[in-house]
């Protein structure tokens, strides 16, 4: 091929070489490459130039060399006239990939003059081939170690495949099944069903899914079973592939909550029983009927315990009905070891206990329940039966649980009979006291109006009098008169507070009127105008330019707001400030006087709207007051669906004011929480 070509069919030839897809190149007798075509660069980055001369060895993976070598070599010796060999080749960016070599020799006689090599790519082939083996050993793997059952039977139901987890299941060797059909190993019955599948799946080619069980030494055992068809590459039926999973925990699990339901489902329907009436006679029939019924007892009581002694309350079946209301010893029998350690018991044959005491003819078993409620000993529920170990461990659990429900339902109804007669007594107290408030109210109301009497007349005989007495009185005298005046003055507030307080706590005289707040509020403000200036105080007023209408009576929250600016006033010092604000927000009527008066010290606020209450410092000590203002206040804003609030700072001010909802057009009142806001 290195020679000059010189017919048209060389040349032909030499155009299907060059754009052959593979490598094609030829050597010499010592394995140096003498042509290569144009294949070999666009496979592997390869010019020409960078072949030819070189042995084909050179582009051969470094650990592969010699093996290549080695095989090449008894294929010159042997003059095998053609071999196959794959192998890794080296790119010329130093990547590696695998191909398929194809080398014919050149032979010229007996001797050896060369070779001609044809390469093709299999990086993908070995790289796929690779991977095939690697998910053949993982898939071994993973059927060995795996947990759940893997088997395949032929279409005979042969087994010829068990995995270790079959093995392990029933401590068995693989001779036990390898070879052997299910008749050979399980009951007629199991195997009947499990061949009826194995024949559907076969005909329909479909895989199955079921539940399975079989007897064990242990017990019932459980699987969960998927089973389909195992098919040849050819499509031809070889048998079935059965999966299979251990699931008696579930199983087991499933049965004793379905058991559980069962019975919560009775007690609930008892619960529905027990709580028809309260009455306990009732409680104690129902509920002795449904332990007795659900325990499959012959007889059955309950005794209750009241203080230090226990007594028979009901009883059912065989249970002699002489011996209700007979009291019971705490200290003899089992069921006084019951009541005096707290802990029920299940005895299957009473008669060789020797604490039992006769009193139903033939009793074997027994279950005796201690009623228990809010950590109370309240009674004890005993069943009997005349067959011995009649019962379970389950229904024992049962009868606790019963028992739980038994007993509270004994205290609700001992507690509603106790309850039904102390209402009847409150009733007779609280009439009682109705009574006394009713006739503290027509005193209150006597006393304040008969006080009004005399210091209206006091007050009169002191306003006649002084414009004649004034010029003959001491200085003394004037100060004594002074002192009266101010006395009657304060009880003629006292009076007058105590009136409207009974007033608001009664609810006489609200109307549902419409106030306008605005125009009350600046008339008030008006009011104080004269007191404010004589203390020389920054006395202000805000009020919103818009209609603030409230439902109520204008009376009484003219005083309010009265109030509230007189204390403000009242507790600023000279040259104070005191302003007076009337805003809404929202639905609410929000009124403020904001002072920078004397304050009210922490540990005072607590009862400060507490009536007779007075905050007394050494700047208010000497300040006349009833205590009775913000109490008042309070009651009066509370009528009235509305809410106080405050803040205070002691030596720097407070800010008194209330909430009231505003009037809707419907005539309708919002509620609001009766409280004190304090911030």
């Amino acid at each position: 091929m290195a020679g000059q070509v010189s017919t048209e069919s060389d040349k032909r030839y030499q155009m299907l070489v060059e754009s052959a897809s593979d490598v094609i190149y030829t050597t010499d007798a010592y394995g140096y490459c003498n042509y290569v075509n144009a294949a070999v660069e666009r496979l592997y980055g390869y010019r020409s130039a960078d072949v030819i001369g070189k042995h084909f060895s050179d582009f051969v993976a470094e650990d592969w060399r010699d093996r290549v070598m080695a095989f090449y070599l008894d294929q010159f010796q042997r003059r095998v006239p053609e071999t196959r060999l794959e192998f890794p080749a080296i790119t010329n960016k130093g990547e590696i990939r695998w191909v398929e070599q194809v080398v014919t020799l050149n032979q010229e006689g007996d001797w050896v003059i060369g070779f001609n090599g044809f390469v093709r790519e299999i990086t993908q082939r070995k790289q796929a081939e690779d991977q095939l083996r690697e998910s053949e050993s993982r898939l071994r793997i993973i059927v060995e170690n795996a947990p759940n059952m893997i088997y395949i039977k032929d279409v005979e139901g042969r087994y010829v495949l068990v995995n270790p987890a079959v093995l392990k299941l029933g401590n068995s060797l693989e001779k036990d099944f390898i070879g052997r059909t299910d008749a050979q190993i399980h009951n007629e019955h199991e195997t009947t069903r499990i061949r009826e599948i194995e024949q559907e799946i076969l005909a329909s080619q479909k895989m199955q899914a079921y539940e399975s069980s079989y007897a064990f030494p242990d017990g019932q055992r459980y699987f969960s079973v998927l089973k389909f068809p195992f098919i040849s590459s050819t499509g031809e039926s070889l048998g079935v592939i059965g999966i299979s999973q251990d699931i008696t925990q579930y199983k087991r699990t499933e049965i004793t909550n379905h058991e559980h339901i069962n019975r919560l489902e009775i007690i609930k329907r008892v619960d529905e029983e027990l709580t028809q009436s309260l009455s306990i006679d009732y409680v104690l029939k129902i509920a002795l009927d449904a332990a007795v019924r659900l325990s499959h007892a012959e007889a059955g009581a309950i005794h209750l315990i009241e203080g230090d002694h226990m007594w028979v309350a009901q009883v059912i079946g065989d249970y002699p009905r002489s011996l209700i209301g007979s009291r019971i010893p705490m200290d003899v029998g089992i069921v006084g070891r019951v009541v005096r350690e707290g802990q029920p018991e299940m005895i299957s044959d009473v008669t060789l206990d020797p604490d039992y005491v006769p009193n139903v003819h033939e009793t074997k078993a027994q279950i005796t329940i201690p009623l228990i409620s809010s950590d109370r000993l309240v009674g004890v529920l005993n069943v009997q039966t005349p067959e011995p170990g009649h019962f379970s461990q389950q229904m024992f659990e049962f009868l606790k649980v019963l028992s739980a429900r038994i007993a509270n339902a004994l205290e609700n109804a001992r507690l509603y009979d106790t309850t039904q007669k102390q209402l009847d007594e409150m009733q007779k107290l609280y009439q009682q006291v109705s009574d006394l408030e009713q006739l503290k109210t027509q005193m209150i109301r006597v006393a304040a109006h008969d006080l009004r009497n005399p210091l209206g007349v006091i007050s009169g005989c002191l306003q006649m009098l002084t414009p004649e007495m004034d010029p003959t009185l001491s200085d003394r005298a004037r100060d004594y008169h002074r002192i009266i005046d101010q006395a009657v003055d304060r009880m003629d507030k006292i009076t007058r507070d105590i009136l409207t307080l009974e007033r608001v706590e009664s609810g006489r005289g609200f109307l549902d009127d419409l106030v306008d707040m605005g125009e009350l509020v600046s008339g008030v403000w008006a009011d104080f105008k004269n007191q404010a200036a004589e203390k020389a105080l920054d006395y202000q007023l805000d009020v919103t330019p818009k209609m603030v209408r409230v439902h109520g009576e204008r009376a009484m929250l003219h005083e309010t707001v009265g109030n509230l600016i007189s204390n403000a006033i009242k507790y600023t010092p000279e040259h104070g400030k005191v302003c007076i604000n009337l805003k809404t927000e929202g639905d609410q009527a929000v009124f403020e006087v904001e002072d920078t008066g004397y304050g009210i010290p922490q540990e005072n606020q607590a009862n400060l709207f507490q009536p007779f209450y007075r905050v007394k410092t050494n700047e208010t000590r000497t300040i006349k007051g009833t205590g009775l203002g913000l109490h008042l206040v309070k009651s009066i804003v509370e009528k009235h669906n509305g809410q106080m609030h405050f803040r205070s700072v002691y030596g720097k001010g407070s800010t008194f004011g209330f909430e009231l909802p505003l009037a809707r057009k419907t005539g309708t009142k919002s509620r609001k929480e009766k409280a004190v806001k304090v911030s």
